[in-house]
């Protein structure tokens, strides 16, 4: 397959022909146009039970493992991961799914406080995946007017972490309160600690400005529906050099 000629290593036809065909293999699995984004999860809800409280599976998982959504609020009521009409998506994959009566929402986020535990909490695997991208819908409902003043959450706070260290804030996102979905996405892409790692966690918290309270009537709440992580599959230019240390060892073989 080799053979040495003045101290260097001369490959056979069938060594060159394999590297060849690695070679353009590689190359077409580099190429942006060959490697569109995938969902690496993808939560809908739509199969959750009423009072489902705490932790949920993807409906969509093309993880390492087994990517869970948590929803946690520690200032009343927990959260409730079915019970309301969320809205209709379709994924990156091009599947549609229907509204349903799944979409995820934390309850009584009070204008008392800032309530800084309604949290949702993302836990994921991305080996094997870059480029990553976050999208959910999101609905301000049971919205309370005191006066001319839309009372609910405003804010959201972004935030990621790698197994146990601490969470980095990506950035503090300004709410749509007119109590309709709206679609929130996220290119998470410049964030390279999050790229093909394993226990990825993602982090989001609602709040509000706390200024006022509720003189009566129901406490405002946010709907999350559709909650999806894609990235671009890791470019496989390690099938070139895979195939170039097989050859390697094949000549060292035969040299002995």
């Amino acid at each position: 397959m080799c053979e040495q000629r003045h101290g260097m290593v001369v490959w056979s036809a069938t060594v060159r022909r394999t590297l060849y065909i690695g070679a353009a293999l590689a190359g077409c699995v580099m190429t942006p146009e060959s490697s569109p984004a995938t969902i690496i999860a993808l939560f809908n809800f739509n199969d959750m039970a009423a009072n489902n409280n705490g932790t949920t599976a993807a409906t969509v998982d093309n993880a390492m493992g087994t990517p869970t959504l948590a929803l946690v609020e520690e200032s009343g009521l927990l959260a409730d991961l079915n019970g309301q009409v969320g809205v209709s998506f379709t994924d990156e994959d091009g599947t549609s799914h229907s509204a349903g009566a799944g979409a995820a929402w934390t309850t009584g986020i009070l204008n008392t406080s800032l309530d800084a535990n309604d949290t949702w909490l993302l836990d994921l695997d991305t080996t094997g995946y870059v480029d990553l991208q976050l999208r959910f819908d999101y609905r301000l409902t049971n919205a309370v007017f005191q006066g001319d003043t839309l009372l609910g959450p405003s804010e959201l706070t972004l935030e990621w972490a790698v197994g146990v260290g601490g969470f980095n804030t990506i950035q503090t996102f300004q709410l749509n309160r007119n109590n309709a979905f709206n679609e929130f996405s996220l290119d998470l892409s410049a964030i390279a600690a999050i790229e093909n790692a394993a226990d990825v966690k993602l982090r989001g918290t609602w709040s509000n400005d706390g200024s006022e309270t509720i003189a009566g009537g129901t406490a405002p709440s946010v709907r999350m529906d559709n909650l999806q992580v894609t990235g671009v599959p890791e470019p496989a230019s390690v099938v070139l050099l895979a195939i170039a240390a097989i050859a390697l060892g094949v000549c060292r073989r035969r040299g002995r």
